[in-house]
């Protein structure tokens, strides 16, 4: 019979323990306690659900922004679609809240479990959170109280009604925003509060009776489209100003249907003429 010798593994648990010593020494590994680990697990799902509030809060303001914009005139206060999109999109909120998404990623990878699953489910797990709570945010009307708190201790941060404010009062180019605070049809004039709190005298004898019944309703913000240098300012169209965060989908006024503008005095006038555009759309 022929026998065969197997050699019989050699014996290296020395050699691996050793290794292992050395790795500690080397690399200064200290044991934790089990509680170390649950404060590990805490602070990291803190920091998730910290950058998820966070991010919702930066989304919720994205959308009080874009909600406040309106679009439909953007011909009247800018040269280009471009140059509106620009200065309306609010990239402080936008990068806040891509950085917010990313760190909420990276939390929840740490946590137990966490680095089980793939980055695409994480992300899309943190973005239904984010959004989830966003629209609670948004329907309590915590997106205009972020915006406007943001606006008072930001200096480089514009709110969205002082933006609104920048965009159209521009007497020197025929536009003018305020709140009014006095009208008298007869005379055909009526007062604007401005943005800088001085009062603004319009001329309103090219005003039709529905716009003066819009400019009679206590405290009503308007927007007016007229004929610059001219003293008092003459108004050739009024239009409301809808509150911030509910501008309306579609441009409503009761010119649109008209083939000629109301006025001579107003043809020219580029905001107007503009207006005149938008109104057949």
């Amino acid at each position: 019979t022929c026998m065969i010798k197997i050699d019989s593994p050699v014996d290296n648990s020395k050699d691996f323990a050793a290794a292992i010593m050395h790795k500690i020494e080397t690399e200064h590994i200290v044991a934790h306690s089990r509680w170390w680990f649950i404060l590990h697990d805490v602070a990291f799902w803190s920091l998730w659900f910290l950058s998820a509030l966070v991010g919702a809060f930066a989304l919720s303001a994205i959308v009080f922004v874009l909600q406040s914009s309106s679009w439909q005139l953007y011909m009247i206060t800018h040269d280009s679609f471009l140059s509106y999109a620009t200065n309306t999109i609010p990239f402080l909120w936008l990068v806040l809240f891509l950085i917010m998404v990313m760190l909420a990623h990276v939390n929840l990878r740490h946590t137990p479990r966490g680095y089980r699953h793939s980055s695409l489910l994480l992300i899309v797990l943190n973005l239904a959170v984010t959004v989830f709570v966003a629209v609670i945010i948004t329907a309590a009307g915590l997106g205009k109280f972020v915006d406007e708190e943001v606006g008072k201790h930001l200096p480089l941060y514009v709110p969205a009604m002082h933006k609104q404010e920048l965009e159209w009062f521009k007497p020197e180019e025929g536009l003018v925003i305020g709140k009014v605070v006095y009208t008298d049809q007869t005379q055909q004039l009526f007062i604007l509060e401005a943005p800088d709190t001085q009062d603004f005298d319009v001329d309103g004898h090219l005003l039709s009776n529905e716009e003066w019944q819009m400019l009679k309703v206590p405290s009503v913000r308007v927007r007016v489209i007229g004929v610059p240098e001219t003293a008092p300012f003459v108004a050739c169209i009024v239009l409301p100003v809808p509150p911030l965060g509910m501008a309306p989908l579609h441009l409503e006024y009761a010119e649109r249907k008209l083939l000629e503008p109301r006025s001579i005095e107003c043809r020219g006038v580029r905001p107007y003429d503009r207006f005149d555009q938008i109104k057949h759309w």
